[in-house]
């Protein structure tokens, strides 16, 4: 209830800062002007009303060591992928292929 507050609270005040900067920047000609500090420190409020709900309305974190949240069967089933155990590969081909560009590029004895 008080992080759904904190969160359109926040809303409605960067949408009252926007349209303050707004008319101020319509009320003066220099764009040299920064807002007024009340315009400022709205922006602040907001950006840390939107920072709490948002960090408050986040479920719990999980422990880091996965160990406690899943079991050795899990992650070996999920780790064993036989599509991806190819044993037939260009290793081979291209082994025989640097072998016979050595060939050619070696310096022959006549």
């Amino acid at each position: 209830m008080l992080t759904d507050l904190a969160h359109w609270a926040s809303i409605v005040l960067l949408a009252h800062a926007a349209f303050s900067c707004v008319h101020f920047k319509s009320l003066v000609d220099d764009p040299k002007l920064v807002p007024p500090t009340d315009v400022v420190i709205e922006v602040l409020v907001a950006v840390l009303l939107a920072t709490y709900s948002s960090v408050a309305a986040a479920p719990p974190l999980k422990p880091i060591r996965c160990g406690q949240d899943v079991s050795p069967e899990v992650q070996d089933a999920a780790f064993h992928a036989p599509e991806f155990a190819h044993v037939h590969h260009r290793g081979k081909a291209l082994a025989a292929r640097r072998r016979a560009l050595k060939a050619a590029s070696a310096p022959r004895l006549v």
